[in-house]
Order: C-alpha cells, then structure tokens, then sequence
C-alpha cells in the first residue's frame, strides 16, 4: 500500500506542484531554477521568507525519499553557488536553508 504522505494532491498546493516538478528536472536545469528560488527568498522580507521557506520545505516532505534526497542536493550545490551574503540571510534562524 503507496504511502499516503507521498501522495499529496497537487492541484491545492503550487508550491508541491513546483517542487514536484523541480524534482523531475534534468539535473542542470534543477539546480538553476533552486538557485532563483532560494535567491528570491533572500531579497523577501523576513516573514515572508520564513513562510515561503517553511512551504517549500512541507512541499519536499510530500515527496518520495528518493526525490527528497535529490532535491536536497540540488538545494545545497544552489546555497553554494549564492554570494556570502544571500547565503547569510538564508542560513539565518529561524530561515534556515541549510
């Protein structure tokens, strides 16, 4: 019997549609659209960036272990990739990206 919690409805939540479909994404292509997405959390203001990286981490979750791991890579090569600064704002609590 399929998990359920692997099995979230899609069409109420556009935040599970993109990070479903991040995860489905050739591995280039996932990695540069991560990027955008954490870099538009870092120019958000706090609250809005706690509630925007609080979705999208409930978003991963709905996914199948496999397709978490694959995009929690894509999101640690992303945070890498971003200037000392926008990495800051991210890793800062109660934010953190990490």
């Amino acid at each position: 019997m399929a998990n359920s919690k692997h099995m979230a409805n899609s069409t109420t939540n556009p935040m599970v549609d993109m990070v479903a479909a991040l995860a489905q994404m050739p591995a280039e292509r996932r990695d540069d659209m991560m990027r955008d997405r954490l870099l538009t959390f870092a120019e958000q203001p706090s609250e809005q960036r706690n509630q925007s990286m609080r979705m999208m981490l409930e978003a991963l979750v709905t996914l199948p272990p496999e397709k978490q791991a694959v995009l929690t890579e894509a999101r640690m090569r992303a945070l890498v990739g971003l200037s000392p600064e926008a990495r800051m704002v991210l890793c800062r609590k109660p934010t953190c990206a990490c």
